[in-house]
């Protein structure tokens, strides 16, 4: 029996680990459908997130400027409870709830440090298709 205990797994509750610094970063993904919030931690590990969804709006109510903003307030009032105070923040994409989110971060009452944007841009790459002759 002893020989079974030693080499069992050491536990690993991720429960315990609420631990949060209190800088972090804040990613906004905003789509053509949808507005996704994540907030990390320094050492890039999740805190909280948030989306259009998350918050209540179903099918093309998620893609509006105010899904974003409630998200944005729903993930920086959640992560400010976990002991956040200043954060990053970075943009990716070009959907229509891009600055209500920005919006809504602010409204919480967070340090806004740095804001980024993130949105990649083609520059070389694959041939586009040949236009259709109708």
């Amino acid at each position: 029996m002893s020989a079974l205990n030693s080499k069992a797994r050491p536990n690993r509750s991720r429960k315990n680990q609420s631990s949060t610094t209190s800088t972090g970063c804040i990613y906004v993904v905003s789509k053509k459908n949808n507005t996704k919030i994540t907030i990390v931690d320094q050492n890039g590990r999740l805190v909280t997130w948030s989306s259009g969804g998350r918050v209540g709006f179903k099918n093309s109510k998620k893609s509006t400027p105010e899904a974003a903003e409630r998200a944005g307030k729903d993930a920086t009032e959640r992560a400010k409870n976990r002991g956040m105070s200043s954060v990053k923040i970075k943009f990716k994409g070009y959907g229509p709830g891009r600055e209500s989110a920005l919006k809504g971060i602010q409204t919480t009452g967070v340090t806004v440090t740095q804001i980024e944007d993130v949105t990649p841009i083609k520059h070389g790459g694959n041939r586009d298709r040949k236009e259709k002759r109708n």
